[in-house]
């Protein structure tokens, strides 16, 4: 459920192009992204949908190569905030990487859960852009099986010792270093 917010595909172009008019009629604009499906909520992102507001778009807008996302860059994102190929920890909320790629990077996605109603959480974007050069000093939540190697180089800057426990029985690799993250399916990286 989306709460009747508008839908970020419909109106992605008016809010990146449109008239000053239309413009205006979406500035206080919260827009509903994607639902979340079950498996990003077993990994902290517990909001029942991703959203984002108008102003987190419009300031992105003409920032910088990595900031500045095509329409198509935010439909595509749309399409995979459900599917991250990473997530981590950063500054009380989290930061995914998905395979839309801003500027030959692929997207980090800054979110943070926020409660909007008594019993209602959503999963707000607060930055989308192109992250260059490699992860560092980010505790993993989330790491797909099967990554492909530029996938692996982003991640290649995180520290693997930073894995989180409870995903993994035993606690060491039998030599007793722990071993990599865990990933989807309860695997680690060789």
């Amino acid at each position: 459920m989306s709460m009747s917010l508008p839908n970020l595909k419909e109106n992605i172009e008016k809010v990146l192009s449109g008239t000053p008019e239309e413009k205006k009629t979406l500035e206080m604009s919260y827009f509903y992204m994607a639902t979340t499906p079950q498996i990003l909520k077993d990994h902290n992102l517990t909001g029942d949908y991703f959203s984002v507001r108008y102003g987190v778009i419009a300031r992105h807008k003409g920032k910088n190569a990595n900031h500045n996302l095509s329409v198509q860059n935010w439909v595509d994102i749309c399409d995979e905030i459900t599917r991250p190929f990473a997530i981590v920890k950063h500054k009380g909320g989290c930061r995914m990487f998905v395979n839309v790629k801003v500027n030959n990077n692929f997207a980090a996605i800054g979110i943070d859960v926020k409660k909007v109603e008594r019993n209602i959480e959503v999963n707000s974007v607060s930055t989308v852009f192109g992250h260059e050069g490699k992860v560092k000093n980010s505790e993993f939540i989330y790491v797909k099986k099967g990554l492909a190697p530029e996938q692996l180089a982003l991640l290649d800057g995180l520290n693997y010792r930073q894995y989180l426990a409870a995903h993994e029985e035993g606690g060491t690799d039998g030599d007793g270093t722990p071993p990599p993250p865990p990933t989807e399916g309860g695997s680690a990286r060789a």
